[in-house]
């Protein structure tokens, strides 16, 4: 799998992980090009199988988030001969090792997975934290795992309609939709009681997913401009975006990193407020006084739900206050993912939930060399911050990499590429048919323990 992240004609958007890092990863990069041939003949010298279940990495510097890496989707093993076979194309062809296999995709409609029969042997955990034992999801240890034959994901796009199937018993857990909050939680904040005697319960869990506006820095205005980026900023009221959209259940961001990562610091700060008269003031620095002369803006969605296209209308009408304008583009998600690969973005809500708790994760998000078809998609370019990446990836969280982290935060509020809003939480409810439920943001494989 490693090859095919260096290998050119896959685009793999996690390319950038092993770039100067893995010895000879980017030789083989450069060698093998786009032949197919050569992707098979060729070895990245830097890689060697030990034996049938040992992979030796031979690194050219320090990589402290190499344990994370191992762990993503980007790194995990796949057949040469499934490459070969799909002939390195595999969009729609899953290919792993996992509890459970792939027996039907209806595009936009469901996604179905069955026990994978030749799973290898694996066993429901013995130990636990505080949460699993006062909650008694200890019962299964020691048996064999997965517990279940089949696993349906339903795609549906509209809150409501989720909210309805999800009342009529057709699912089995879900994210608490923005509008549904009130008849959820009662005044304290604790789940309504005529939903825990319909057998529901509720979990409440921390993520590292946070969001903020992003401007494209290669753009002809918006990106050579910054008193026009933080005229913008300083013109949406964030409070009022956080409770409408959140139910007021996040919390306002004041870093590029999320809380519980090392590196996030209460002191940290922003460099914008909601002030209208100082987003005035900005605009006519930008040199469009009262917005005269400025073109209207493109705002892409990340797709075409209500909250998609409220969100839209919510930043549109704020701006208004400073008579900038704003034409809404809508997308579906695959197509915004596109946009963003193809640098074709110029203003838009982005997000992005963390891979791995380092801070490293989030700064790759900004370095130059992850332009697009990379992560950077605000194609942000500063040698001063990649230097400071470089630095602190290859630290361990201690004090000199703290220093390097701050740094990095400051100089991002400097040039402005993102006006940061807000960091989630999750809120969601479940069936209480479903036993060793316990959700995590960023534990993806849960549902080999979860039993009915």
């Amino acid at each position: 799998k490693i090859k095919r992240l260096a290998f050119i004609p896959t685009k793999s958007t996690g390319s950038w992980i092993f770039e100067n890092i893995l010895e000879g990863y980017d030789k083989f990069r450069t060698d093998a090009g786009s032949s197919f041939s050569k992707f098979e003949e060729l070895t990245i010298s830097g890689l060697q199988a030990i034996d049938d279940h040992t992979l030796q990495f031979k690194l050219k510097r320090p990589f402290p988030q190499l344990k994370y890496v191992l762990a993503m989707s980007f790194s995990s093993p796949i057949p040469i001969e499934s490459v070969k076979f799909y002939k390195n194309i595999m969009e729609t062809s899953m290919i792993g090792t996992g509890p459970f296999t792939l027996k039907k995709w209806v595009k936009s409609s469901k996604i179905e997975l069955q026990r994978f029969s030749k799973y290898r042997d694996e066993f429901y955990p013995s130990t636990g934290d505080r949460y699993a034992h006062e909650n008694n999801l200890l019962k299964d240890k020691g048996r064999k795992i997965p517990f279940l034959n089949k696993i349906t994901f339903n795609v549906i796009k509209e809150d409501s309609t989720r909210w309805l199937n999800f009342r009529a018993k057709k699912i089995d857990y879900l994210p608490i939709p923005k509008d549904n909050f009130s008849s959820v939680l009662d005044v304290k904040g604790n789940l309504d009681e005529k939903l825990k005697e319909d057998g529901l319960g509720i979990q409440i869990a921390p993520t590292q997913t946070y969001w903020w506006l992003g401007f494209n820095m290669d753009h002809k205005i918006l990106g050579k401009n910054k008193y026009l980026r933080k005229a913008i900023a300083h013109a949406i009221d964030r409070e009022k975006l956080i409770s409408l959209f959140t139910n007021n259940r996040a919390l306002k961001a004041n870093s590029i990193y999320p809380p519980s990562v090392f590196g996030y610091s209460s002191d940290h700060k922003v460099s914008f407020k909601y002030d209208i008269q100082e987003a005035k003031r900005l605009l006519a620095l930008a040199g469009y006084p009262e917005g005269k002369g400025l073109p209207a803006i493109k705002f892409d969605t990340r797709g075409v739900s209500a909250t998609n296209r409220q969100q839209a209308e919510f930043i549109k009408t704020e701006l208004k206050k400073i008579n900038v304008k704003i034409k809404i583009l809508i997308n579906t998600f695959p197509g915004y993912l596109e946009k963003s690969r193809r640098g074709d973005l110029e203003f838009w809500i982005d997000g992005w939930a963390m891979d791995y708790p380092d801070a490293e994760n989030s700064l790759q998000l900004l370095y130059s060399k992850n332009h697009p078809p990379g992560p950077n998609s605000s194609y942000y370019k500063s040698k001063e911050f990649d230097n400071l990446f470089d630095k602190a990836k290859v630290l361990p969280d201690e004090q000199e990499k703290l220093s390097a982290l701050n740094d990095a935060h400051q100089l991002v509020q400097e040039d402005f590429p993102w006006a940061m809003l807000f960091y989630t939480r999750s809120y969601l409810l479940y069936s209480k048919r479903l036993k060793n439920f316990r959700y995590s943001s960023s534990v993806n494989n849960f549902f080999k323990y979860i039993k009915k």
